[in-house]
């Protein structure tokens, strides 16, 4: 088995293994959240040059140039002038979703959180700067979404419109919290499935539970993006590894093999069961 850290016993990391699987999706999600506040707000505290008079917005601006792009930052700063009531809050990984989750909820659009918070959800709890979601979207809910989306998201509409068209993916960053999510169009008949085989996971307190890909689907999208990506992520990879270490009880392994073949990852799904202790070397 490879450990997800170098200096990480086996035996150590099995036990650890074993404590995670013992934790509910919504304990999990509330270390994600509570870490992803940590890490953000001391990365909000890293700030150069001389004081101003708006020192919360330059930390703002800054941190939005670092972590996402001078472009982006540029358009963040004209917003945020454009708002004179306009004030940093605490980097809430919930509060930022909140909004996105209602217009969701209100139009009926079937959803699911892929990428780095489904992973922490289903392997090993991690803080995350941005969330992805997979959501079938459809042009005519558009007026509503920026209607809503414009209160809280900062967001291009026309590449948002543009997205839509090309069915690929448009991002939303989320105005006083500064967490960025990436919106994914289903563009291939995996990603359709996906929503469609999406299990319910009382994930949030207080409401209704919220919809995510399985546990296969999602360890499949992930060797994809791997393979896309050009194989030379380590954190990607060990998103994976976390996965199926924690999910190998319950694992739909024929399924996941049987889909791995299909979408041309069986040697990246081959090794990540080998890597993850699962198979102790490629069946024969």
């Amino acid at each position: 088995m490879r450990t997800q850290s170098l200096d990480t016993s086996p035996a150590f990391e099995r036990v650890y293994i074993s404590r995670i699987r013992t934790f509910s999706p919504a304990r999990k999600f509330q270390s994600v959240r509570s870490w992803t506040q940590s890490i953000t707000s001391a990365n909000l505290s890293t700030t150069h040059g001389a004081p101003n008079e708006r020192p919360e917005q330059e930390r703002a601006m800054q941190f939005v140039a670092r972590e996402y792009g001078s472009e982006l930052a540029t358009v963040f700063r004209n917003e945020v002038e454009r708002r004179p009531d306009w004030t940093l809050q605490t980097p809430d990984l919930l509060a930022a979703l909140l909004p996105l989750l209602d217009s969701f909820e209100h139009l009926g659009v079937c959803s699911l959180p892929i990428g780095s918070l489904a992973c922490s959800i289903y392997g090993l709890p991690r803080a995350v700067q941005d969330v992805d979601v997979l959501a079938d979207l459809r042009q005519e809910q558009l007026p509503f979404l920026f209607k809503h989306f414009s209160n809280h998201y900062l967001f291009d509409p026309d590449a948002v419109s543009l997205a839509m068209r090309q069915r690929t993916f448009f991002s939303l960053l989320h105005i006083s919290r500064l967490i960025k999510i990436d919106i994914f169009l289903p563009s291939t008949a995996f990603k359709a499935s996906m929503l469609q085989h999406g299990q319910a996971v009382p994930l949030i307190e207080g409401r209704v539970s919220l919809w995510m890909a399985s546990a296969e689907d999602l360890t499949l999208m992930l060797l994809r993006w791997y393979r896309q990506n050009g194989k030379n992520t380590d954190d990607q990879w060990n998103d994976v590894l976390g996965l199926l270490k924690v999910q190998a009880p319950i694992l739909d392994l024929s399924y996941l093999c049987q889909q791995a073949k299909t979408l041309q990852v069986a040697d990246l799904c081959t090794q990540a069961l080998i890597d993850a202790g699962i198979w102790e070397q490629e069946p024969s």
